[in-house]
């Protein structure tokens, strides 16, 4: 017997599909399944090499590559990042529900100008965003490099198209509502965490000597030949990433976390 899926259109509404065809069904549970194991395999493999002595060498188990011995940074570099994702989320996700709210329930005559703003940082690449903000920020009177907040503007300039288009989309679906909003603000203030622990490409030309990030210090640790100890990094930033996640869906709950399945 077929499954069948639902699509919410509102508040209480709700529009019942025909079942999906087994034919086409298992086919792609198949698919989906194998690409799934896939990715989880490769995400298995950050842990593995942060225990094992030597990879490729010597598999026995150790947890030598946790003292961060060889960086003087040691494991500050992962708070630096927890510290700037924190940031981030709280200025990300208000700025883009605000934007939302404006668009979609206000909508005053140059909204359409505000939605195509909101999405132009999806046009540049991050490498481009990086050297475009030492260029501005790097005089006065916004003499920001070397601080904390060039990074928190970088981060969410960048990120900033898909937490407003998804705010946008949701208060579209849905009725006006606290509650609702304060789940779309959970759901942008995630996304904007997740990608403040793992951005690289525009950051990396951000970083100063006093202030690293965790994603730059895995690069550092594998140019100078420390893969251990950059897999070490990585999963502590891999549990504060999958930590975060599964505490948003056990609040807010997963269907309602619509941002999350970006």
């Amino acid at each position: 017997m077929g499954t069948k899926s639902y699509v919410t259109v509102s508040a209480g509404a709700r529009t019942a599909l025909r079942p999906t065809p087994p034919v086409v069904r298992w086919p792609l549970f198949v698919l989906s399944g194998g690409l799934a194991l896939f990715i989880a395999l490769i995400y298995a493999l950050i842990p593995w090499g942060s225990f094992v002595r030597l990879w490729g060498s010597d598999w026995s188990l150790s947890l030598r590559h946790y003292d961060f011995t060889s960086s003087a940074e040691g494991a500050w570099p992962v708070w630096n990042s927890v510290k700037l994702a924190v940031v981030s989320g709280v200025v990300g996700s208000v700025m883009a529900l605000v934007t939302a709210y404006v668009v979609e329930r206000k909508r005053p005559p140059g909204r359409r100008a505000i939605e195509a703003l909101s999405l132009l940082p999806a046009a540049l690449p991050g490498t481009v965003i990086g050297v475009g903000y030492i260029l501005a920020f790097n005089v006065p009177p916004s003499l920001l490099t070397g601080t904390i907040w060039i990074l928190v503007t970088s981060v969410v300039f960048w990120k900033f198209p898909v937490a407003a288009l998804a705010g946008i989309h949701a208060l579209k679906q849905i009725d006006p509502a606290i509650e609702k909003a304060a789940v779309s603000l959970g759901a942008g203030f995630v996304y904007f965490f997740i990608n403040g622990m793992v951005t690289v490409s525009a950051v990396i030309f951000l970083v100063s000597p006093g202030f690293n990030l965790g994603s730059v210090a895995i690069l550092n640790q594998v140019e100078n030949g420390y893969p251990g100890v950059a897999c070490a990094l990585g999963t502590i930033i891999l549990a504060i990433v999958i930590g975060s996640v599964l505490l948003l869906r056990a609040l807010v709950g997963g269907e309602r976390v619509a941002v999350l399945k970006l």
